[in-house]
C-alpha cells in the first residue's frame, strides 16, 4: 500500500463500524485539510481514542482492492 502521514484531531470514535472521524491537516500531495471518517484496522483504538485527541497516523492506501485505513496512530502531546 501508498503511505501518507496525517496530523489531526479526533471528533468522534466509533466501534461498529470501526472508524474514526478526524479533523486532519493536508497531506500532502494528496488531499487537502478536511474532516473525514477513516477506517481504523485495530480494535483497540475504539476503546483508547477519544474525541479531542491530537494525533500522528499514517494513512495507507491498497493499489490493488481500494481499501485506505489508518494506522501506526499515536496521540501526541498537546
Amino acid at each position: 500500500p501508498v503511505a501518507y502521514k496525517l496530523r489531526g484531531k479526533v471528533l468522534e470514535v466509533h466501534a461498529q463500524p470501526l472508524q474514526a472521524t478526524v479533523e486532519h491537516e493536508a497531506i500532502p500531495g494528496y488531499m487537502g485539510a478536511m474532516a473525514m471518517k477513516f477506517p481504523l484496522k485495530d480494535a483497540r483504538l475504539a476503546r483508547t481514542l477519544k474525541p479531542g485527541d491530537l494525533i500522528k497516523a499514517t494513512l495507507y492506501l491498497s493499489q490493488t482492492n481500494g481499501e485506505w485505513w489508518l494506522a501506526d496512530v499515536s496521540v501526541r502531546k498537546k
